[in-house]
């Protein structure tokens, strides 16, 4: 069971995390995406999903709408690694993307 006071709220800060970029090489952090200031987080199941490749698209839609208010969009896919890079090669990011540990 759940401790609702240990739960995220909006608004809350997100834990700091490390992963593999899944539209580049290297990693992606959240603490050096704060450190150039806010960040709007999309979580994805990931790439097989339909729905989900629909929301990535509309992710990246969103960030040009927040990049002149100085808001930085980051996205965490959770799919295997070479999936993952095999649709951003073919699917261009406008948000920086991570892969959640699989």
């Amino acid at each position: 069971m759940r401790d609702e006071q240990s739960s995220i709220q909006p608004g809350d800060r997100a834990p700091e995390f490390v992963l593999p970029a899944a539209d580049r090489d290297g990693n992606v952090a959240l603490g050096d995406c704060l450190d150039r200031g806010p960040v709007f987080l999309g979580l994805f199941r990931g790439v097989y999903c339909a729905f989900c490749r629909r929301a990535v698209a509309g992710l990246g839609q969103v960030s040009t709408k927040l990049v002149p208010l100085g808001i930085q969009t980051l996205g965490v896919v959770a799919s295997p690694p070479q999936h993952a890079r095999l649709y951003f090669k073919y699917h261009h990011a406008r948000s920086s993307w991570a892969l959640t540990q699989q």
